[in-house]
């Protein structure tokens, strides 16, 4: 439980920073911008990769948070990076993300109050 805490807390994090690389960009300016974009696709495929590392029994507690899609997002970018579909990348980053936040805030709350209650 403890390693999971952690990815939770790692994608969290992750979730935070590609939101923030793209603060204030519209999609044109993300495409432009060779560092934010290759940054934030690093940053999703990271996203995908550390859920992959997340115990089944933590993901089937919160079987609400579409983790095949989250871990499915990695491959696709992971298998052709050269050839990334960007308006993708930044669908998930505009669409999911923030979602995506809540669920890991969601998950980091649960896990600090099941710690206090003990």
């Amino acid at each position: 439980m403890r390693d999971d805490i952690k990815y939770i807390a790692r994608i969290n994090k992750y979730c935070h920073e590609v939101l923030a690389f793209v603060e204030g960009y519209d999609f044109e300016q993300f495409l432009d911008d060779l560092k934010t974009n290759r940054a934030s696709a690093a940053t999703v495929e990271q996203i995908g990769e550390t859920a992959k590392k997340i115990g089944i029994d933590l993901k089937s507690g919160y079987n609400h948070i579409p983790w095949r899609k989250i871990m499915g997002i990695r491959d696709v970018i992971a298998r052709d990076y050269e050839g990334i579909n960007w308006e993708t990348v930044w669908q998930v980053i505009k669409g999911n993300i923030p979602e995506l936040l809540t669920y890991t805030q969601e998950i980091l709350n649960d896990i600090n109050q099941q710690e206090e209650n003990q």
